[in-house]
């Protein structure tokens, strides 16, 4: 089922990613769609804002914050998903600041830097960081 909604999730995006229900109600009805700000799964007690991003941001995070609720082998998807939405958040108001629009502008090694530094001046802790960087490695 996973793999099928995964193809879905390919074959939509080449037509119209709006559509796309990713939460029903009690009463199995569409609820969430891929295009709303906020995704809400009754079933899994699980709220996702996506209001603090914008852009390609959000693609990135929908995208990513999707996978993790269809996956059937993560345990933890709220602390996963609190994180993810902490980090994007984090990293794209350093990256804004630097003159970006989405996060593959840190393979640019000026802009990296200058993230690198701007997060030191505002004295983020490693754990901040550690956590921000989290939804890196999906």
């Amino acid at each position: 089922m996973i793999k099928q909604q995964q193809c879905l999730l390919q074959v939509t995006r080449e037509n119209d990613l709006n559509d796309l229900v990713v939460s029903y109600d009690s009463s199995n009805n569409p609820y969430s769609f891929y295009s709303d700000k906020r995704w809400v799964f009754f079933n899994e007690k699980i709220t996702i804002s996506f209001k603090s991003l914008s852009g390609e941001f959000e693609k990135t995070i929908k995208d990513i914050a999707f996978k993790i609720i269809q996956s059937s082998m993560l345990m933890s998807k709220t602390s996963m998903l609190k994180n993810l939405i902490f980090g994007s958040v984090t990293f794209q108001n350093l990256i804004l600041r630097q003159g970006g629009n989405s996060y593959k502008d840190l393979d640019n090694t000026i802009i990296y830097s200058a993230v690198i530094a701007d997060a030191r001046l505002l004295k983020l802790k490693y754990k901040t960081w550690k956590n921000s960087l989290i939804f890196f490695q999906l």
